[in-house]
């Protein structure tokens, strides 16, 4: 049964569907309610790029911000969640069921005489991280590199979680495990309804999905001689085999 979930979230991690505003809206301000904390200020972009030259142009931009969330969100919502349905587990079974997720045949492991695919891509939010860092060293020349960084180590992508939401969602679904509906509602939608996000104290930056995502054979983000991910406003970020050309 794990295939038909492995297909379920890897269709949905890969989606280019533009994101629905009304439903973004609805999400962030449920993934916030959910850490603790009020509705924030949410702001719309089509590209990550455009966005950080946009809000490091506001007076004070950091303390309009407000202090860096994504971290707290993740172990308050998307650990708490992991947490529990964990107890509910044999260890060995817990381990079997991530890597049967993860992989399509036995051994669902990697080895140096048998290496291994991984059926979902994880390899998009680094090149991104990398060329947006090339791309403003060029045009904003004047950002400190801790104020790039403010931006760059917030960026997450909540589709990449979708390998986990399809263990979560097997171990819900078919092994009937307890979990928490508040927070398994607001992964779910965060996967589903969102792009890329830079989650602040009082803001909450939402990215539009890009309308162009290239991979190569073991599922890395790749492009020959082309982009490998594309947003609709056209800004492009190149790949080779998951690696970012900008890394030195």
């Amino acid at each position: 049964m794990i295939p038909k979930y492995r297909d379920k979230w890897r269709f949905i991690e890969n989606s280019l569907e533009l994101i629905s505003r009304d439903n973004i809206i609805e999400v962030i301000n449920a993934a916030y309610f959910s850490t603790g904390y009020p509705e924030p200020e949410i702001l719309f972009y089509n590209n990550p790029l455009i966005a950080i030259q946009e809000v490091t142009c506001i007076k004070d931009f950091k303390i309009y911000l407000g202090r860096d969330i994504h971290i707290k969100f993740y172990k308050r919502v998307f650990e708490h969640l992991e947490y529990g349905l964990k107890q509910q587990l044999d260890a060995n079974l817990f381990i079997r069921l991530r890597n049967q997720t993860l992989y399509t045949e036995y051994p669902y492991y990697s080895t140096n005489d048998k290496p291994q695919i991984c059926y979902f891509s994880h390899s998009i939010i680094n090149c991104l991280r990398e060329q947006i860092i090339a791309d403003l060293e060029k045009t904003n020349a004047e950002l400190e590199y801790s104020d790039v960084l403010y931006f760059t180590s917030n960026f997450t992508r909540p589709a990449e979680w979708a390998a986990w939401a399809c263990m979560f969602d097997f171990c819900i679904s078919v092994l009937k495990c307890h979990y928490d509906k508040r927070k398994w509602q607001v992964i779910q939608q965060l996967i589903q309804n969102s792009g890329f996000l830079f989650m602040y104290e009082n803001v909450c930056i939402a990215i539009n999905r890009p309308s162009k995502l290239s991979y190569d054979e073991e599922n890395l983000l790749h492009g020959d001689e082309e982009p490998a991910l594309q947003f609709a406003d056209g800004y492009d970020i190149y790949a080779n085999h998951g690696k970012s050309p900008f890394v030195s």
